[in-house]
């Protein structure tokens, strides 16, 4: 029967085509975060080795920053990946008690968070970009909503 094949054959290169991301590690020397003093920051954490889903969660974390900033007079929210492996970055662990990539917004002054909320559901809504976004931007508004 020709369908099971067929099956079997669709599955290995749709397994294939997701390999090459599978452990892609991160660029070693991620630039500093731009952000004027008390300009409000979102973080993307990762770890070096990524699956697809991560990477799909920074494009979509990024892609939301950038939405949020279109045609905003207010400061612009900043962004920044950061790698959690990387030792110049293992403060961010602490912190911002993290344990696993997330996605977090802060407010900093003087090099350090003032204010903060890590997005604890971003992983729930990983499956879907619609709803991954519109949940960041329902969480965009009311914490960075004191200053815009």
């Amino acid at each position: 029967m020709k369908i099971p094949t067929t099956f079997a054959w669709a599955a290995l290169v749709l397994a294939g085509a997701m390999l090459p991301a599978v452990g892609r590690a991160a660029p070693a020397d991620e630039p500093a975060a731009t952000n004027a003093p008390g300009q409000p920051i979102v973080y993307y954490f990762h770890r070096t080795a990524r699956c697809p889903t991560c990477l799909s969660m920074e494009t979509w974390t990024s892609q939301a920053v950038a939405k949020a900033n279109a045609g905003e007079s207010a400061a612009p929210l900043a962004w920044q990946a950061v790698n959690l492996d990387a030792p110049a970055n293992a403060h961010f662990a602490d912190d911002f008690q993290l344990t696993f990539g997330t996605v977090v917004v802060a407010e900093n002054r003087e090099g350090n968070a003032v204010r903060w909320k890590k997005l604890e559901q971003v992983w729930a809504f990983s499956a879907d970009e619609t709803t991954f976004s519109q949940y960041l931007e329902s969480e965009f508004g009311p914490f960075f909503g004191q200053r815009r």
